[in-house]
């Protein structure tokens, strides 16, 4: 009996090799991505268009509000660092490495208002859903309709929660929902550069006391240090 084909690791490794490609030809060789020296007091504009072809042109802030699944692939696979040598890494290369590692450690600490904790909630079929915010120890105000259950508590939320469960994309597309709506009130409101920059940059919402790397400027040599690691890693090294 043969063993059957698994399309998902097939067309994951298509898609790790297309975007790479793709971001190859397209990423900026020169220093055209630096902040415009006039708004360098602004936090928001420390973060750089990335040139992905699925989100060319979209801050790393703003990706994470409208499809965080994509910060993980990005993330995960090691695609920033594909097709290159040690030495052929370009300051952009580095740059946007760097505020991937800074947003992935944020997005994975995320801080409940004090005296209130994180509800995970899943549906009927095992799909992450939604969470909600309330007290510590408490419940929500209206109880869960259509086989909803509370799955954990946790005091702080990590963003990749939903590839726990079943049917991750669509729970990747509640979490987007989700996260707007605590940042900023309204699930359905997409955020510009500046306001999700400014957002992800509040030290107050995040709990980053054991984060190596968690601030966008200056890059450090300390933070050159763990690209490098993360590189020899992608490269098998």
């Amino acid at each position: 009996m043969s063993r059957g084909f698994n399309y998902a690791k097939v067309n994951l490794q298509k898609r790790v090799g297309r975007e790479s490609y793709l971001y190859d030809s397209f990423a900026p060789t020169d220093d055209s991505w630096m902040p415009n020296p006039q708004k360098e007091r602004n936090l928001h504009t420390s973060w750089m268009p990335v040139y992905f072809p699925k989100h060319k042109g979209k801050t790393l802030a703003e990706i994470l509000f409208d499809d965080p699944s994509y910060i993980y692939f990005l993330y995960n696979k090691n695609v920033i660092f594909r097709h290159l040598g040690e030495d052929e890494l370009t300051q952009y290369q580095k740059a946007l490495a760097h505020q991937l590692e800074v947003l992935y450690c944020r997005a994975k600490r995320i801080r409940a208002s004090k005296g209130h904790e994180f509800l995970i909630v899943v549906d009927r079929k095992g799909c992450f859903r939604r969470f909600l915010t309330v007290p510590s120890g408490g419940l929500p105000k209206k109880p869960l309709r259509n086989g909803a259950k509370i799955t954990k508590r946790c005091r702080l939320l990590d963003v990749e929660l939903p590839s726990q469960y079943k049917n991750p994309r669509h729970g990747f597309e509640r979490m987007a929902r989700c996260l707007r709506k605590l940042f900023f009130e309204v699930a359905d409101y997409f955020p510009s550069a500046e306001e999700a920059g400014e957002v992800l940059m509040d030290d107050t919402k995040f709990d980053l006391g054991d984060c190596v790397s968690h601030r966008v400027l200056p890059v450090t040599e300390r933070d050159h240090e763990i690209l490098k690691q993360r590189y020899l890693m992608s490269v098998g090294r």
